[in-house]
């Protein structure tokens, strides 16, 4: 008779007691029980069996009577080391490959923003005629330019015409 919950969702921590030896004796028959009839919990108990016995297994390699001497040696050449040093290595030696791709990403997109906003000439304002000076420039390229003044007065004129003699043009 199953009368536990399976615990392979939400309750691992039963399964690795049970594993590792930490249940009382009730509560590991009840595991038991259930793994019998529960494929999963089964997988689960060979693979974490499997996985403790290999720890089990590993010899540490034995350590040097002057490993605490150098170890705090180099604990106190890195608290001595200059803020620049430390900066230098959180970004290049991280561990993580390429850490430094976004920092210098981030500055090139930068720069390139602010080369445009320096270098571009600032436009003129709006009836301070400037757009006097643009037209006079387009004229000295060649280029036809029409009078605003006589555009204005053609459409004033064939608005008269139209109202003139009632067609739609």
């Amino acid at each position: 008779m199953n009368r536990m919950p399976c615990p392979i969702n939400d309750r691992k921590e039963v399964l690795l007691d049970y594993v590792a030896g930490r249940l009382p004796a009730e509560a590991r028959s009840a595991v038991e029980e259930h793994a019998v009839d529960c494929p999963p919990c089964q997988e689960f108990l060979a693979e974490q069996a499997v996985l403790w016995s290999t720890l089990d297994s590993f010899e540490s390699p034995a350590v040097g009577s002057d490993f605490d001497k150098k170890l705090y040696a180099r604990i106190a050449s890195q608290e001595k080391a200059s803020f620049w040093w430390k900066a230098w290595q959180r970004i290049f030696e991280s561990g993580e490959p390429w850490s430094w791709r976004p920092a210098i990403a981030a500055s090139a997109v930068f720069a390139i923003v602010m080369a445009v906003v320096l270098i571009r000439p600032a436009s003129a304002p709006y009836g301070s005629g400037g757009d006097a000076a643009k037209v006079e420039s387009i004229r000295s390229a060649g280029i036809d330019v029409p009078d605003v003044e006589a555009v204005e007065a053609a459409l004033e004129d064939l608005e008269m015409l139209k109202l003139g003699t009632g067609s739609s043009i």
